[in-house]
């Protein structure tokens, strides 16, 4: 069977591959939307390049927490009120009612270092230093 013969003649142009830029794209169908775009995004990079900018200067008027001091809130609670105790496992400060004391080795913990066991009738608290010994 013979090839089929070319329906576009000898004036058919050619086929090759076309590089499509932004200059290309802002030029055709769409470029109005395109150019929206890029300008939002310039304009939200402006604003944001300006708002650092003040924030930066401002950061002289508020006075952070000295390096070797830290704060005095509760770790669970996040609360500041008289904190006087502090985990024995990871050295955060607790309050009294985040407290939790160990039932096997009587030391205080935090929520985050204690496991409340329910297996028992009772639920026990352990540190994770017990929590490994119990079954």
């Amino acid at each position: 069977m013979p090839k089929r013969s070319c329906p576009f003649g000898e004036a058919a142009p050619l086929q090759l591959k076309t590089r499509v830029g932004l200059r290309e794209l802002s030029r055709g169908v769409r470029g109005e939307e395109l150019r929206r775009e890029v300008f939002a995004l310039r304009a939200s990079r402006c604003f944001l390049f300006h708002a650092v900018k003040y924030i930066t200067s401002l950061s002289g008027l508020f006075q952070a927490v000295p390096p070797g001091e830290a704060s005095r809130a509760c770790s669970s609670c996040v609360r500041t009120t008289d904190v006087k105790e502090v985990c024995t496992q990871c050295d955060r400060f607790v309050c009294q009612n985040c407290s939790r004391l160990c039932s096997c080795c009587n030391t205080v913990t935090c929520s985050l270092c204690s496991n409340i066991d329910y297996a028992d009738v009772g639920e026990q608290v352990l540190c994770n230093g017990c929590s490994i010994f119990q079954v």
